[in-house]
């Protein structure tokens, strides 16, 4: 909203399409998030869709509250894990328009709700790969936890 200097989603929306992009994540906090594509890099969207952030990272902070760090960083973390998300695909040679906005959101909303679990942002690993199987834990999940089309 603040890029745009919109008052509404639609109007945001409206601003990122007039100026060529040809796809979108708004994310507004702990609410839902919302996605747009035209189908150039990410599979074409019918509209824009909303979409729930992580619920097992709500599920396991509500069970684990001694474990709740802060929200400092869950946007940052969320934008990486989508950008991991679309290189990982870009090389594994998903063409464009092809990639999955699922997968994207889906380690978005991983990346974003582990965050939640430290605080700064920073999560600093005891071994190699700890982080990326917590994230893996959350982003398979995800695509179970969202409502039935």
């Amino acid at each position: 909203m603040r890029l745009s200097g919109s008052g509404s989603l639609e109007e945001c929306a409206a601003f990122f399409r007039r100026g060529g992009v040809s796809s979108f994540f708004i994310t507004h906090g702990a609410g839902d998030f919302y996605a747009w594509s035209d189908g150039r890099v990410f599979e074409k969207t019918d509209g824009m869709i909303a979409l729930p952030v992580s619920a097992l990272a709500d599920r396991d902070l509500a069970e684990h509250p001694e474990r709740r760090g802060d929200t400092t960083g869950c946007g940052d973390n969320f934008a990486g894990g989508l950008v991991a998300s679309l290189v990982r695909q870009k090389l594994e040679g998903t063409a464009d328009g092809s990639v999955s906005c699922m997968d994207a959101a889906a380690w978005a909303a991983a990346s974003g709700g582990a965050a939640c679990f430290c605080k700064g942002g920073t999560f600093l690993e005891s071994f190699p790969g700890e982080k990326l199987a917590i994230l893996r834990r959350y982003a398979e999940a995800y695509p179970k936890m969202l409502p039935a089309k």
